[in-house]
């Protein structure tokens, strides 16, 4: 796709445009960038900023229907709309944010990085338009030494846009992302080691670093160019606390830095977390790293986009406690008058403080430290753990753990024998859970926002896990439905589901055929799963 920027902008308007924005208050950054959008003659990408992703049957979208969405939450959620966007903490309580995680120098760096990235954007468009090295070197200013790597940068960045390669996109994203520390140190005078510091903490961005579009440039160049966004990793981690949560952890972490393009709820974060709308995005942003790790939270996922009726449904599940947080938890906040308004990840405990990671915190995914105590915290939820909170007691007699867990074990179990690259030689059902080719690409839709082929399934064991995790979750919660509540029947029910395709069918003894293959029968394959699962 080609994103030249069509019409004729004088270079000389955006040799103004950069003077201007030098004097610009900081607050004033966004609004600034907004007034230079509304002054260039854009193709066509603007209009899809906050729009639903393109080609995709509306119904098809992880937010399908706003009227699917539970009233009180859709309440809560409206009338957080019409406020101000990135209301929880106030410039004054932001800078003081920074500098108790980061350190004294952050506030006036972060301040000098919001500036970098919007002179670098207005030299961006100068390179899309056909500007030189030496206007961009003009627009950057020719003071800082920092000046022509971040312009080399950044015409690298122009040249990949044109090619409409994603890989290379984000490839000179990156660049350009590592190009603006430098400059920014030098435009605030601070030391470079602990301007790195600064980056890879509060941006995740560094030497080595994978890229997910964190930055300042991405949410931008997304809103130029439909290049779509790089998978994100999944995984595990060992340790006490919940699985569920140090794994959404490990998504949230590949997260800090996306922010919005102009500080109106758009950009990557609409896009990614948000199915496309502009909305305030801190619950969806947790709901969406709970779907990564494979462990979706309980209840409708568009309803979920409301911090209160998140909270509410942790409290019913009996997943809400006030006692000490352990990473992965999902943390709450509170206004003045005690009403639920925000939501992080908490990441660590230490020395006094809880550290989090947290979507619309600064228009952006970062990281966020609070002392323990501290009356802005409402309390915690725990997803998934075993020993205090997972609300599917252990059936008697059967082994402790987190149900969803065991679930997968037995279903993965039976059919593969925990073999990723396992292939069915009658179906061609592929990896871990034997899944059929033909449902790949709309149940990786489901569960990661976005689909993927057969052929990259295959030989991706992490993207496996989280779609096998999320389909069975489903198919488990489905079954408690259906039977009353009975785990060892909801255990049946899903296997049966992940047989034949219905749960209804779990007492079924007729052999089954596919093929020129024999297979035992639904009850059979059941009764085998429900055995692994309590074993």
């Amino acid at each position: 796709m080609n994103v030249r920027i069509q019409g004729s902008v004088a270079l000389d308007a955006y040799f103004q445009f950069a003077a201007e924005l030098s004097s610009a208050e900081p607050l004033a950054v966004h609004a600034y960038l907004e007034q230079i959008y509304a002054q260039l003659p854009f193709p066509d990408p603007v209009a899809r900023v906050g729009q639903a992703p393109t080609g995709v049957p509306l119904r098809n979208t992880e937010f399908a229907l706003q009227a699917a969405m539970d009233p009180r939450a859709l309440a809560t959620l409206s009338a957080m709309a019409r406020m101000p966007t990135d209301q929880f903490l106030s410039p004054a309580e932001l800078d003081q944010n920074l500098a108790a995680t980061f350190g004294a120098h952050a506030p006036i760096l972060n301040q000098s990085l919001e500036k970098t990235y919007a002179v670098g954007l207005i030299a961006l468009f100068a390179a899309l338009q056909g500007g030189s090295m030496e206007d961009l070197l003009r627009i950057l200013g020719n003071n800082n030494p920092a000046s022509a790597p971040f312009a080399k940068a950044i015409m690298q960045l122009a040249q990949a846009m044109q090619t409409g390669d994603p890989n290379a996109i984000f490839s000179a994203l990156q660049g350009a992302e590592q190009g603006a520390l430098p400059y920014a140190a030098g435009e605030a005078a601070i030391d470079m080691a602990l301007a790195q510091d600064f980056l890879r903490r509060q941006f995740g961005i560094g030497p080595g670093a994978p890229y997910y579009g964190q930055g300042g440039l991405s949410s931008h160049v997304d809103r130029m160019c439909s290049c779509g966004s790089p998978e994100v990793p999944s995984g595990s981690f060992n340790g006490p606390a919940s699985q569920a949560g140090l794994n959404a952890l490990r998504a949230a972490q590949s997260q800090v830095g996306v922010r919005e393009a102009s500080g109106s709820n758009d950009g990557l974060p609409a896009q990614r977390y948000c199915g496309g709308r502009n909305e305030a995005w801190c619950g969806n942003f947790v709901s969406w790293a709970f779907r990564q790790a494979g462990h979706p939270l309980p209840g409708n996922q568009r309803s979920l986009a409301s911090v209160a009726h998140m909270q509410n449904v942790m409290q019913r599940e009996g997943r809400f406690h006030t006692g000490t947080p352990q990473p992965g938890d999902i943390v709450f906040f509170k206004d003045s008058s005690g009403q639920a308004c925000h939501v992080g990840i908490v990441e660590s405990v230490s020395n006094g403080r809880i550290n989090t990671i947290e979507g619309n915190s600064g228009n952006q995914v970062a990281r966020r430290s609070y002392p323990i105590g501290s009356d802005r915290i409402s309390g915690f939820a725990r997803v998934g753990n075993a020993s205090a909170s997972d609300v599917r007691a252990p059936v008697s007699g059967g082994r402790t753990g987190g149900g969803a867990d065991r679930l997968f074990s037995a279903i993965t179990g039976q059919e593969s024998g925990g073999n990723h690259n396992a292939v069915n030689q009658h179906s061609g059902a592929l990896g871990i859970g034997q899944v059929m080719p033909a449902n790949i690409r709309s149940w990786s839709k489901e569960a990661l926002g976005y689909e993927i082929s057969p052929e990259t399934f295959a030989a991706r064991p992490d993207l496996q896990n989280q779609i096998v995790r999320f389909k069975l979750d489903q198919y488990y919660r489905e079954g408690m439905r259906v039977c009353g509540g009975d785990e060892r029947e909801a255990v049946r029910y899903a296997a049966a589901k992940w047989y034949s395709g219905d749960g209804n069918k779990r007492n079924n003894t007729r052999p089954q055929t596919y093929g020129s293959g024999s297979y035992p029968s639904i009850a059979h394959y059941s009764d085998q799963v429900l055995r692994r699962y309590l074993a």
